[in-house]
């Protein structure tokens, strides 16, 4: 992250705490994105997810692999795999970012900005207390804005509650998914 100032030849502005997403300028998120590129290459990160399991028990042996953040891990995981599946950042209870894989994206599942987390979703029952169990289905229309489709969600989670930030890790079990119904 340091690093990317010097090159990009963006000053540093760190104004707000550096566990706030939601508080980030946008040159900090700039330095985020380039760090995570120099510590999670394409090249050398995505044949290791390819090769995982789902789930954030893959992300976090990735996450120490390559010496990164969770956080930066589990965007990468999402934005490289082959999976349908999306990582979640929310902090406060609502959604500030969401990292989708390209068949996700294909799929046309949005999570929207803003939103709070489902009330009754793995990741709101662990912000408010609840020890780490697993993945558990979960139900999709609950997560994807317009959402009117069949398929088995999946959701993992932890959250942090030193900085009230809670990852999700969502996934589809099916290869397809059936087509929007019109």
């Amino acid at each position: 992250h340091e690093v990317a100032h010097v090159a990009l030849g963006i000053p540093a502005d760190h104004a707000a705490p550096s566990w706030s997403y939601a508080r980030r300028s946008p040159g900090e998120i700039a330095c985020d994105i380039f760090a995570a590129e120099l510590l999670l290459p394409y090249k050398l990160f995505k044949p290791r997810v390819d090769a995982a399991d789902m789930g954030f028990a893959a992300v976090g042996e990735l996450a120490d692999e390559f010496e990164a953040s969770l956080i930066s891990t589990g965007s990468r995981y999402a934005t490289f795999s082959r999976e349908l599946c999306a990582f979640v950042l929310s902090e406060g209870g609502k959604v500030r970012y969401c990292a989708r894989s390209t068949s996700l994206r294909t799929a046309r599942a949005w999570v929207r900005p803003g939103m709070d987390l489902p009330a009754d979703s793995l990741s709101a029952r662990m912000r408010a207390g609840a020890a780490p169990t697993g993945s558990e289905e979960a139900e999709p229309d609950q997560w994807f804005e317009d959402w009117d489709r069949d398929g088995s969600l999946y959701e993992d989670a932890r959250h942090f509650g030193q900085w009230d930030q809670t990852v999700t890790l969502l996934w589809f079990d099916d290869d397809d998914l059936p087509p929007p119904q019109i």
